[in-house]
């Protein structure tokens, strides 16, 4: 078991992830392969076994420690919460794509002068 940690303030938590997904406490039991009496401690603020809140979190979709980080004050992380990818559109690739292409042609254009130079010096 857990000791000095705020489990009332975890009980709100998957009482509100637990409701939002929709499941019932069997539910939910069933999710973590665990007995409904244990939701129904963590539901009640009561502690329970580190094994217990793994399968908490398998069983709301958290990833693994955020029980502990609620217990702790902060917020879970689910799962499948996507990292932050900037957001591009096509629009943009296409730009960034011409202006590589335009960036390339003008260094082809000066490489050429260049050449064109050294070919008169040597004359």
């Amino acid at each position: 078991m857990t000791a000095g940690r705020d489990w009332e303030r975890l009980s709100d938590f998957v009482i509100s992830w637990r409701e939002r997904l929709g499941l019932e406490r069997g539910d939910l039991a069933e999710r973590m392969k665990m007995d409904a009496k244990t939701v129904q401690r963590i539901e009640n603020s009561q502690s329970v076994r580190a094994t217990s809140l793994a399968a908490l979190e398998r069983g709301l979709g958290w990833k693994p420690g955020s029980a502990r980080t609620v217990l702790g004050g902060g917020d879970p992380t689910p799962i499948d919460e996507p990292e932050e990818e900037p957001e591009v559109s096509l629009d943009d690739l296409r730009a960034t794509a011409e202006s590589a292409i335009k960036l390339g042609q003008e260094m082809l254009e000066k490489l050429d002068q260049l050449e064109r130079q050294e070919r008169r010096r040597a004359m």
